[in-house]
Order: structure tokens, then C-alpha cells, then sequence
């Protein structure tokens, strides 16, 4: 069962004082954020605008901090390699929990059952 619809999370964005680009607010907040993230967002990247909108809705409604790699880790690709799974799964390990971003685009990643794999694996909270 799905947390929030697209509509929903675009709703609550357009009925808040936030608008879309929220996430600029959010990356300059989480730049300088280096401990542990209550959440792991796993998603594609064909995602952004739904994304964008939930990482902002779970960390200003909710008060959850949320891990998105191109958010928190701007330099980092979403290009498969060794490197990227090492920080990925560094980063998967600093957080408590993973949500997963299901939508059309998800089964087109390469890298969220990756992620959803590990992190079941590694903490059992997916």
C-alpha cells in the first residue's frame, strides 16, 4: 500500500507555502549535514519532481532528515560503478531507515532493488 499518491504529494505542496523548487532550501540545509539520516530515499532518477516533493514533505512535515544522493552528494553520479556502490552503501549504513520510492520509473533502476537488497539485508527496515 502506497504512503502518498502523486496527487497527494503534489497537493500538500501546492496547498503549503512551499513550491516545487523547495529542494533548493533543502540541499543548502543538507550540504553541510554529516552524521546519520533517519531515512535513505530509494528512487530513480527519472523521478525528480516526485522525489524533490517528498524528501520536502517527510522533512518539513513529518521532521525526518532524508537522504537523496543527488541532494546530499550533488557530485556523485548515478552512473553503476564500484566507487558509487561504496558511497551508497556508506551512506545506506549512516541511515536508519529506507523508504521506497515506488513508481512506472522504478523498474527501469539499476540501482533501488540494489538498494532495497542491501539495506533488507543489512538492517531489515525497508
Amino acid at each position: 500500500m502506497a504512503l502518498y499518491s502523486l496527487a497527494e504529494l503534489y497537493s500538500n505542496l501546492q496547498n503549503s507555502t512551499q513550491s516545487r523548487y523547495a529542494s533548493i532550501d533543502l540541499l543548502e540545509s543538507s550540504k553541510n549535514f554529516t552524521g546519520s539520516y533517519d531515512i535513505f530515499l530509494s528512487h530513480s532518477s527519472l523521478d525528480a519532481n516526485i522525489v524533490s516533493a517528498l524528501k520536502s514533505h517527510i522533512e518539513t512535515v513529518m521532521g525526518f532528515t532524508v537522504y537523496v544522493y543527488w541532494i546530499n552528494d550533488p557530485a556523485l553520479t548515478h552512473t553503476v560503478s564500484k566507487k558509487n556502490a561504496q558511497i551508497i552503501k556508506s551512506r545506506m549504513d549512516a541511515c536508519k531507515s529506507l523508504v521506497y520510492a515506488f513508481t512506472d520509473n522504478s523498474i527501469k533502476s539499476k540501482w533501488m532493488p540494489w538498494e532495497r537488497g542491501y539495506f533488507d539485508g543489512k538492517k531489515n527496515r525497508v
